[in-house]
């Protein structure tokens, strides 16, 4: 048993930056090569968009429109080579031409000065998004599925209109706005959604605000409707495009949850797609136009108290484990109960656990059982470092990292190494199954190791070992033997020496820790 936000990803300023301090390792092997040499065009291209950006925000100084310079400057800006990024789309069509109008009309400028600007600025991100989509296309057939979709979500970035970018995505425009096939069923079925209520009927939307609920062909109050859906038996049902969730605490907190889940699910479709995506199947996808879309939703229980959540997990959970939610890999349902505060680093761990085990197809019931165990769960305790942000420049949407050198897990994993000088040989740790990991003496440790181990193959030396990690992730979870010795051409030894010099390179001062984060049992 392991325990434990619509959005899109950016890890190309991953592939092409480098780590404030350099970890050195060996020549990566022939699989990373067309990777790479995407890397290289794309790093020639960056140099280049920034030039015009520069060049620019240049003229608008000389035309005295010091704030438009620096709104050109501030959408340049790279952000940390630590962490991956997620950028969310925005639903409006004719965004950018809309946002630079909005920013134009902001300021006391001289008209014709504005109107340049916004012309230069805005084709300057077109001709950005067609370069970086066409490279997409390329990484399509070289077999990179996760750098094809970073490179097409970059260029919906830049331009989110990109139309060819949009359809990969599944994305249609009706009238104003992008959708999803699945919200322009929605739509066309005279449903919308709300970010409280989840989705609902339009014309019912003015009653659920004043406090009435729908219950089958009646109205009911708030109250009433809470009174029936007490029972987990008979939950409120929050259908989301990916997520199936059951619930007897409440409606709204079934779409939040729900919300949450959706970005989690986007930010790793496109993070893991190396993953579950064979070089055949992202060039089909590309062929197409569109990547092929799962029709069966993730099944998720939430309880309103902790009492429900063991009740129905009792043969479940053993009494003596603390944790506020589970993946059970043979009921491919996660469940989880509403704790005060909200738990989501717990959700975000067990929904991870279920898309591994339930996106590849065919999949080990217990992937990890005789070795390697570290991994399961060290790469959801790595995804727990999700996080949401504000957009940094005018025009931009929100958006979303993972990893960093912040991230809980990866402060604790330095605290064990550096103050209490643990690291487990990487050798010893890799040939723990699952209930040899999850009896382990410094349980603690090892997860935070296992965390800080998954961090070093995303991130260290520019990624150069990511697709190592995904081709080990792929075969533990289809219960082919995996070596990631074998897969990154290092020895153990090597790659003990390499975590020790990731995790120098990823100090902070203070190294405040968090040491307390929940520990997953045997399943």
């Amino acid at each position: 048993m392991r325990i434990a936000a619509r959005v899109m990803i950016l890890p190309l300023l991953v592939l092409i930056a480098c780590l404030s301090t350099q970890v050195v390792l060996a020549q990566p092997s022939a699989r990373t090569v067309p990777t790479m040499a995407i890397a290289e065009v794309i790093s020639t291209l960056r140099d280049d968009y920034e030039a015009k950006l520069t060049e620019l925000a240049k003229w608008c100084r000389e035309q005295n429109a010091e704030s438009l310079a620096i709104q050109v400057e501030t959408w340049a800006h790279q952000p940390s080579p630590r962490y991956t990024y997620v950028f969310g789309l925005p639903r409006q069509a004719e965004y950018l031409d809309t946002t630079l109008q909005k920013a134009a009309g902001d300021h006391d400028i001289d008209a014709d000065v504005l109107h340049q600007w916004k012309s230069r600025f805005q084709q300057l991100r077109r001709d950005r998004a067609s370069a970086l989509f066409q490279l997409a296309e390329e990484a399509a057939q070289a077999g990179a599925a996760s750098q094809a979709l970073t490179l097409a979500n970059e260029a919906l970035r830049e331009d989110p209109d990109h139309a060819a970018a949009r359809k990969l995505f599944g994305y249609v425009r009706q009238n104003d706005e992008w959708l999803t096939t699945y919200e322009q069923a929605k739509t066309k079925a005279g449903q919308i959604w709300d970010k409280r209520f989840g989705w609902i009927a339009k014309e019912d939307l003015p009653r659920y605000e004043s406090g009435q609920r729908r219950n089958r062909s009646l109205w009911v109050s708030a109250e009433r409707d809470a009174q029936i859906h007490r029972n987990i038996d008979n939950g409120w049902r929050v259908q989301t495009e990916h997520f199936a969730i059951t619930t007897n605490h409440s409606l709204e907190a079934g779409v939040a949850l729900g919300e949450r889940l959706e970005s989690l699910y986007e930010v790793w479709r496109h993070v893991f797609a190396d993953y579950y995506l064979s070089a055949g199947q992202i060039k089909g996808s590309f062929a197409r136009g569109k990547l092929s879309s799962r029709r069966l939703k993730f099944r998720v229980m939430y309880f309103a108290t902790e009492d429900d959540f063991r009740r129905v997990l009792a043969r479940e959970l053993p009494t003596d484990v603390k944790t506020t939610g589970v993946y059970l890999t043979h009921r491919k349902t996660s469940y989880f109960y509403h704790a005060t505060p909200e738990d989501p680093s717990t959700q975000i761990h067990e929904a991870t656990h279920q898309l591994f085990q339930e996106m590849l197809g065919r999949t080990q019931l217990e992937p990890g059982r005789e070795a390697n165990f570290w991994l399961v769960e060290g790469i959801a305790c790595y995804m727990e470092s999700l996080r949401e942000h504000e957009p940094e420049s005018a025009g931009e949407p929100s958006y979303w990292t993972t990893g960093g050198s912040d991230a809980t897990r990866l402060q604790d994993a330095r605290y064990y190494l550096f103050r209490e000088s643990f690291q487990e040989p990487l050798a010893d740790l890799s040939a723990l199954g699952r209930t040899q990991f999850q009896r382990h003496p410094h349980i603690r440790r090892v997860y935070a190791q296992g965390a800080a181990l998954a961090d070093m193959l995303m991130h260290a030396a520019d990624g150069t070992y990511r697709q190592a990690l995904m081709a080990m992730l792929t075969g533990l979870y289809q219960g082919r033997g995996t070596s990631l010795s074998q897969l990154t051409e290092q020895s153990y030894a090597a790659l003990d020496e390499l975590y020790v010099k990731h995790m120098e390179a990823t100090k902070t001062n203070g190294e405040h820790v968090g040491l307390e984060a929940a520990i997953s049992p045997a399943r």
